[in-house]
């Protein structure tokens, strides 16, 4: 059944915006796709200019790490097949915050 696993996509959003909150904001979902926005300073409204292309350099450290994803600007976006495991949307999420917490650290 898919609705579990639906679940567990919005609550493994919800931990990556919890774990990252500086720079992860607006975790959000629409049945099996899940995305978030990523921010220089994310409290204080503070956007990454868009010309650094921040959300790009996200989806390809990713890679990396064994996802391959894309972003609308700094906007992260994840559409798994409707196959996807739980243990691979796990995975997924796991990348994305490896991802960013590399791209993040990068940027200091």
């Amino acid at each position: 059944a898919l609705q579990p696993r639906i679940r567990l996509l919005g609550e493994l959003f919800a931990e990556l915006q919890a774990i990252l909150p500086r720079h992860v904001s607006d975790a959000r979902q629409c049945g099996f796709i899940a995305a978030c926005d990523v921010w220089q300073d994310a409290a204080g409204g503070v956007p990454f200019d868009w010309r650094e292309q921040t959300g790009a350099k996200i989806c390809l450290a990713a890679r990396k790490h064994g996802l391959l994803t894309r972003p609308v600007r700094d906007t992260i976006v994840l559409m798994p097949p409707l196959c996807t495991s739980e243990d691979e949307l796990r995975h997924a999420v796991r990348a994305l915050e490896r991802a960013m917490a590399d791209v993040f650290s990068a940027s200091r």
